[in-house]
């Protein structure tokens, strides 16, 4: 299980690392991308979708520093956590077809 879960770590820092230091670093002003004015979309979006009339005005606060790390880092911690549940599960799962096959007869 801390094998799997090292690989997985693994493979997200590789893609990571890809996408932080080569991605950015390569040259893509060859590609003759279309110059699209998009502007005009914000007009037909009302205003009262956006749902800021929800959150009262006076209702306006920072949260520390030390909690939004915390927060940042969940979205890592909340994945892991799930692997490891399902890995228990899966070798509860597999003890107890292991324990069940042990314990029927075997014809001969």
């Amino acid at each position: 299980m801390i094998l799997a879960t090292a690989e997985v770590l693994a493979g997200i820092l590789g893609v990571g690392a890809i996408f932080a230091f080569l991605i950015p670093n390569i040259d893509w002003s060859w590609i003759p991308w279309p110059s699209l004015d998009l502007s005009w979309l914000r007009d037909l979006w009302p205003d009262w979708l956006t749902l800021r009339w929800l959150w009262p005005s006076w209702l306006h606060f920072n949260l520390p520093d030390w909690l939004r790390q915390v927060l940042a880092c969940m979205k890592w911690v909340v994945p892991i956590v799930v692997a490891i549940a399902v890995s228990f599960n899966e070798v509860r799962r597999r003890r107890l077809r292991k324990i069940s096959r042990q314990e029927q007869p075997q014809d001969e």
